[in-house]
């Protein structure tokens, strides 16, 4: 896992199989049999709900189980989209610097832009706003204007 992201090791794709389709598969790629049973079996023993977050090396994936009728009915990796990763990692990154829960949406685009993205190493093209709009949209921050007209962005508790 390391020096790869989840994208290089998990890939999605859909199946036609007997005039049925089946969207959005996906499965390792690179991994041995044993390192996929003891991850589902961990995951699905694990899981209160459907969907766990691991952290492979330096890399997070999310697999899902289903139980059927007490035994493993079905696990996956669930292909991530970029944006929530993207935007976890500068949640992670604001918290290890005792940055928040409040914070000015300007102030937090600097730091995004700057400290975040040179120590870190990310993508320095992808645009604040639209990492901001995912966050928002996965419950992980809310954004309202105070009573000044600034618009503030509360980082949620995980």
């Amino acid at each position: 896992w390391e020096g790869s992201t989840c994208a290089d090791r998990v890939i999605c794709i859909n199946i036609d199989w007997d005039g049925y389709q089946k969207w959005q598969n996906s499965f390792f790629i690179g991994t041995s049999p044993e390192f996929e049973l003891a991850i589902y079996t961990i995951c699905y023993l694990a899981g209160e709900d459907e969907e766990t977050r691991v952290s492979l090396g330096n890399n997070r994936v999310t697999i899902v189980t289903y139980d059927w009728d007490g035994v493993i009915g079905a696990c996956y990796p669930k292909g991530e989209d970029p944006l929530v990763e993207e935007g976890e990692d500068f949640l992670d990154y604001l918290e290890k610097q005792n940055i928040g829960p409040e914070l000015g949406k300007w102030k937090l685009k600097e730091i995004y832009e700057g400290d975040y993205t040179v120590s870190c190493g990310r993508r320095s093209g992808t645009p604040f706003s639209q990492v901001l709009y995912t966050l928002k949209e996965d419950g992980k921050v809310d954004l309202y204007s105070n009573q000044h007209g600034v618009d503030v962005v509360y980082i949620e508790d995980s």
